[in-house]
């Protein structure tokens, strides 16, 4: 039987296995600094959505609320770093992930 694919909230510990998911957003990059990365998770406003196959992180997102002082002051959000592993693509795992 095929494991449940699930969304969730990624947090620190899932650091190792977005960091090497992003190698097929932009492969090559540099990895970040721990300083980076620990700034990036803790930055309020800024959640990062991970789709599981099982205990495979297999698509990723990120959302940043904005702050705003027009429309009474309501937040909006963008939505960045949208990537799939390359092995699970054409299935509607970025969608899904969105």
């Amino acid at each position: 039987m095929k494991p449940a694919v699930a969304i969730r909230d990624l947090g620190a510990g899932d650091v190792d296995a977005l960091l090497a998911l992003y190698e097929h957003l932009n492969a090559g990059d540099a990895p970040p600094s721990q300083e980076a990365v620990l700034a990036v998770f803790s930055h309020p406003g800024l959640r990062h959505f991970g789709l599981f196959d099982g205990d495979r992180l297999i698509a990723s997102c990120n959302l940043a609320a904005i702050p705003n002082l027009t429309r009474g002051g309501t937040s909006y959000g963008v939505i960045e770093n949208v990537v799939t592993h390359a092995d699970h693509r054409g299935q509607g795992h970025g969608l899904a992930i969105v």
